[in-house]
């Protein structure tokens, strides 16, 4: 079950006991900045290891945020190139808790 609320800007997940049933994955997602961030964070509710990365241009592209807040979880996650982006190695599940990101806009 998927709860949408924009006004709290949630989206809740519930069903499956927080488990993928794909327990190891290459993921390549191309040039999907927003799809890039979600499938770090949900492959985070599996029990397996993941490797997420894309296109050169997305290996230059700051995860540094996300990945310190899913640490914090208790995920282990590895850059398996330049530190703070993609590619990524994520294993171990998350652990119960709460985490917050704060989205900090460039002034134009």
């Amino acid at each position: 079950e998927i709860q949408d609320s924009p006004s709290l800007r949630r989206v809740t997940l519930e069903g499956g006991d927080g488990l993928i049933r794909q327990k190891e994955a290459d993921l390549h997602i191309g040039n999907a900045g927003t799809a890039s961030r979600f499938l770090t964070a949900l492959v985070c509710l599996s029990r397996g290891k993941y490797t997420l990365a894309g296109i050169p241009r997305m290996h230059e592209r700051p995860v540094a945020p996300l990945v310190e807040a899913l640490r914090k979880l208790g995920v282990s996650i590895a850059y398996l190139g330049k530190a703070g982006c993609l590619p990524l190695e994520i294993a171990s599940p998350v652990a119960n808790g709460e985490c917050s990101l704060i989205s900090r806009r460039r002034a134009s």
